[in-house]
């Protein structure tokens, strides 16, 4: 004898109404596509890579990209760039200091209240 599986159907379409009357959501709402990338994370790595490319030489941003990106050695940029493995190093590590040395004036600058006097380190 064959056993019965329930089976339970429902629409996407259907509209849930929130307290006052209004319609809160749908329930196709409610269901994430995990497949395609979150726009606003698209929007954030887009607006972060612009921001870390400001005031960059275009060997750094190679260097970079050839570290971060390509996953390539040191020795390896520095053999295509035709330049020592401890210069690129030093471009690498100049990067990081700068960046942070950006973002903590940046974040410094943003929690000032009106009136506030900002000492500049």
């Amino acid at each position: 004898m064959k056993e019965a599986n329930p089976i339970t159907l429902f629409s996407l379409s259907r509209e849930f109404v929130g307290k006052d009357g209004q319609k809160d959501f749908r329930e196709i709402d409610g269901i994430s596509d995990r497949k395609s990338p979150n726009p606003v994370h698209k929007a954030q790595s887009r607006d972060l890579k612009e921001y870390l490319k400001q005031n960059m030489s275009r060997r750094k941003i190679l260097i970079l990209t050839l570290y971060c990106l390509e996953r390539m050695m040191m020795k390896e940029i520095g053999l295509t760039l035709g330049v020592s493995e401890s210069r690129v190093c030093k471009i690498h590590s100049s990067f990081f200091v700068r960046l942070r040395d950006r973002l903590h004036r940046q974040s410094c600058y943003e929690n000032l209240n009106p009136g506030d006097e900002f000492s500049g380190r």
